[in-house]
């Protein structure tokens, strides 16, 4: 059940996604069928490369987790962008607000929205992959009125949203092992994904 809960809401999710940006190409332009093509590799491509997985490793189905991943991120993105276009655009049909440019025009708006929304997510998910790049250390001392088995210092490295999986390299996972013995800590604390 809890199976077709995930890929159901997915699915839809993909679909609502999916028909909206179809939408914004203008009738029978040749790009909706590459859009819709590309779509469909890409929003596929982490289930189809989890499920590839299972029958062998290859370097294919580690580009398709890949390509996947960042989907996954982008995904919420374009989904909560697409759901406040339509609600402004449900607004808009009640009590109109929208500039004549945008009504006057409607194809040429419904394009500039899907770049411009394309646009926004690309460089949200690209940012947000550099951030979780970029390692920060943090201090924090903290005075407890107590003491560890006649201690009166402890070291504790508390490490969160390391993002383990195929977009975290080897070598990154090597490089915050160092980073966190750099520290010499007492004790180690993983918290978040």
């Amino acid at each position: 059940m809890f199976f077709v809960i995930v890929f159901g809401a997915y699915g839809l999710v993909n679909l609502y996604i999916g028909i909206r940006g179809w939408q914004s190409f203008p009738h029978g332009s040749p790009a909706r069928w590459y859009y819709l093509v590309a779509f469909l590799l890409i929003s596929l491509s982490f289930i189809a490369g989890r499920f590839l997985e299972r029958v062998s490793l290859s370097l294919s189905n580690y580009i398709l987790v890949w390509i996947g991943s960042f989907w996954l991120a982008a995904m919420v993105y374009f989904f909560f962008a697409l759901l406040l276009v339509d609600i402004l655009r449900i607004i808009n049909h009640f009590l109109p607000f929208f500039p004549a440019v945008i009504t006057e025009n409607y194809a040429k708006a419904k394009q500039v929205a899907a770049l411009s929304i394309t646009g926004l997510v690309a460089i949200v998910v690209i940012a947000g992959y550099i951030n979780a790049m970029a390692t920060k250390i943090q201090t924090v001392d903290l005075t407890i009125p107590k003491s560890a088995n006649g201690r009166k210092d402890i070291t504790i490295a508390l490490v969160s949203d390391l993002h383990l999986g195929t977009i975290v390299w080897r070598w990154r996972c090597d490089y915050l092992a160092d980073r966190i013995a750099e520290l010499r800590p007492d004790l180690i604390l993983l918290a978040g994904d």
